[in-house]
């Protein structure tokens, strides 16, 4: 009977761990084309990790160093919101950035333990980027303006019909074809050579200017390593600007023609919202109470779905103290992978997703909605994740 137990116990854990792991691939592609599944989905990945750890007796893994400054400001964005709108709205307009940060948990302790778990979730967002960027030829084909129009047939990737979306995805994905590119063997570097190519010109389609900024700081911390085979992805993105500019730059000139005046309407969005921040400047005004807001304190019937800057954000909602939680945050999870991306080009390059996800983000999507939450913590589990593996391995180099 205590043998029998022993195998149908090591069947449960055999079964509950694939589960956990298909339900993590299958995330990034639920997230394209239906985001109230991905939600069930993340659900499920959460049961699965609790009932897999309870299973095979053992405690979530937990550094003191990653995890405190991430429990601490969920805690206070958390409490803040409560006294401000209730337990209820809290969970209820808070349940994606709770679930983004038991999917950050997750990861780190998943790929700690097997690192092949990275590279098929890096496969999965290799294939994502290129149904994508033959999904934005194809509607440029067709004469779809991406920047003015939604898919001309309605697709379930209406997802990614808004621009800066689309360039979300996209972004954080070059650096991982990047590393493809320079650490694999020959076919696997066409193959990434040829998505590197289709990214970088449907980046340049989406039109959205901070994922251009985005482009131009990976491009800039790649000069700085000391590799000679980086040169190519230079290279690459030398081509690929200089096609993009000769077809487009008419397209292109306009939108860097219009960067002033946009920017000038998104630093009076920053102004007025001090007006909000200055109401209740410690404990904020709850979760998602900006748009209702923002016409009270700034007499005006205009609607504005947040302050289109993360700090100031995270200023309004939950107060001081979780706005210096979340830099304490940003400069804990830049200096671990700054200190890890030495010598290790899959930390480097995951690095750069997350660096190239906040930029194109910062100042454009709101950081507690569904498509930031998920890209924020999904990139930082990926990052901390492969950087335990490395450690635990003795230092040796994951690519």
């Amino acid at each position: 009977m205590k043998s029998a137990y022993r195998f149908n116990k090591g069947k449960s854990l055999f079964l509950v761990q694939s589960f956990l792991q298909i339900f993590l691939y299958l995330l990034p592609i639920f997230y394209i084309y239906d985001k109230s599944n991905a939600e069930s989905i993340l659900e499920f990945i959460i049961v699965f990790y609790i009932v897999y750890k309870i299973l095979k007796k053992t405690p979530p893994f937990f550094e003191r160093s990653i995890h405190v400054p991430v429990l601490i400001f969920m805690l206070l964005v958390v409490f803040a919101s409560i006294i401000n709108i209730g337990l209820f709205q809290t969970w209820k307009e808070g349940k994606i950035f709770y679930y983004g940060i038991g999917l950050f948990i997750v990861l780190v302790d998943l790929i700690r333990e097997n690192r092949k778990i990275l590279n098929r979730l890096c496969l999965v967002l290799l294939l994502l980027s290129l149904f994508l960027g033959v999904d934005v030829l194809w509607q440029q084909f067709q004469g779809v303006d991406l920047f003015s129009q939604a898919p001309i047939d309605n697709r379930a990737t209406a997802l990614f019909s808004h621009p800066n979306y689309l360039a979300l995805f996209l972004v954080g994905v070059i650096p991982i074809q990047a590393y493809f590119i320079i650490t694999r063997e020959t076919w696997v570097r066409v193959s990434n050579i040829v998505l590197f190519v289709l990214t970088i010109i449907a980046v340049g389609l989406s039109k959205c200017r901070s994922a251009w900024i985005a482009l131009v700081f990976f491009l800039v911390a790649l000069s700085f390593r000391k590799r000679k085979d980086a040169a190519i992805i230079l290279v690459l993105f030398c081509l690929c600007a200089a096609v993009f500019i000769s077809l487009y730059h008419t397209e292109a000139y306009e939108r860097l023609t219009h960067f002033m005046s946009d920017e000038e309407l998104r630093v009076n969005h920053w102004s007025q919202s001090l007006k909000l921040i200055q109401a209740n400047p410690i404990l904020g005004q709850g979760l998602d109470t900006f748009k209702s807001l923002y016409p009270q304190y700034n007499f005006t019937s205009e609607i504005v779905s947040g302050p289109h800057n993360f700090f100031l954000e995270v200023w309004q909602i939950a107060g001081l103290f979780a706005l210096i939680g979340y830099l304490f945050l940003l400069y804990k999870m830049v200096s671990f992978g700054l200190a890890a991306q030495r010598g290790n080009t899959m930390v480097f390059s995951l690095l750069m997703s997350f660096f190239m996800v906040f930029i194109a983000t910062v100042i454009n999507i709101p950081f507690f909605s569904r498509y930031v939450s998920f890209s924020f913590w999904f990139y930082f589990g990926l990052m901390m994740g492969a950087r335990e593996s490395y450690f635990v391995e003795g230092h040796k180099k994951v690519a």
